[in-house]
């Protein structure tokens, strides 16, 4: 539990991470649901406003299976109308399931536009195939689960959905290691792992990438105006995290923040910032 002035954000970085974003869409003939994914669990975006299924289907089976007097008039001015959906049910029932897909493929492409992220399509072969040939997502489309989600809970979609995106979300981070340990290594200008230059980067918007660890706060103040960072338990009850305040600062400025844990940062390092200049 952590009492202090400001918002502590360090539990919170895992799901901002640059390396954390991904979104699964479930559809079966009857609905579709769109989540959003971490490396930790699947949430339910429940104002994703994907399209229903229409009830059409009804409205043409009913009077087919009427009693002939009650079955409307079928002559020649309903013909056309027919043969848009076919001459059965079962094509009617196919026409329909496609447009209800391509619907789908449209609002999710819509909604990827203002926010692209990898998705991972979970649904049977023949809705999913309808999707891939409706849908003009490209790249994005990170994976296919071919199995029908209709009884599955998050936690079971998480685990059928991550290893789809693994690779390529933490292609960003191991990208971010190797860059870090290369510029460290020659002492290049542009990465440090001090964490005085590290929070003062970060709040002139600096830093470009920050990597940082998943252990316990560094407690302190940094006073921008006179240029000064103090560091130490006595802070615990009046300062803030100096890494939580980085990230946050980070992010603000259009940032990537890549969490991950000690041993996979350089030796007594608490952080590694690459700077845009």
């Amino acid at each position: 539990m952590v009492v202090g002035a400001k918002f502590h954000i360090r539990p919170l970085l895992p799901i901002l991470a640059a390396d954390g974003h991904f979104s699964v869409l479930t559809v079966t003939a009857d609905k579709a649901a769109l989540f959003s994914g971490s490396r930790h669990e699947l949430v339910e975006e429940k104002t994703a406003g994907l399209p229903e299924r229409s009830s059409v289907e009804n409205d043409y089976e009913n009077p087919l299976q009427a009693s002939p007097p009650a079955r409307p008039n079928v002559g020649a001015a309903n013909i056309p109308n027919a043969q848009v959906y076919g001459d059965s049910p079962p094509d009617f029932k196919k026409a329909r399931l496609l447009e209800y897909v391509a619907d789908v493929a449209k609002a999710v492409e819509s909604r990827l536009a203002a926010d692209p992220q990898p998705l991972v399509l979970v649904a049977d072969a023949e809705v999913g195939g309808h999707f891939q040939q409706a849908s003009h997502l490209g790249q994005l489309l990170a994976g296919v689960v071919e199995i029908n989600p209709h009884a599955l809970a998050a936690s079971a979609l998480h685990g059928l959905a991550y290893p789809q995106v693994q690779e390529r979300l933490d292609s960003g981070r191991v990208e971010a290691l190797a860059s870090a340990a290369e510029l460290l290594g020659r002492g290049d200008h542009t990465a440090t792992s001090r964490l005085e230059d590290i929070v003062r980067a970060s709040h002139q918007g600096r830093i470009g990438t920050l990597l940082l660890h998943d252990g316990e706060p560094v407690w302190g103040h940094y006073d921008s105006e006179a240029d000064a960072l103090e560091t130490g338990p006595e802070y615990e009850s009046e300062g803030e995290d100096l890494l939580g305040i980085a990230a946050m600062n980070t992010l603000q400025n259009g940032g990537d923040v890549h969490v991950m844990s000690v041993d996979e940062l350089p030796k007594e390092t608490d952080a590694v910032a690459l700077l845009r200049y």
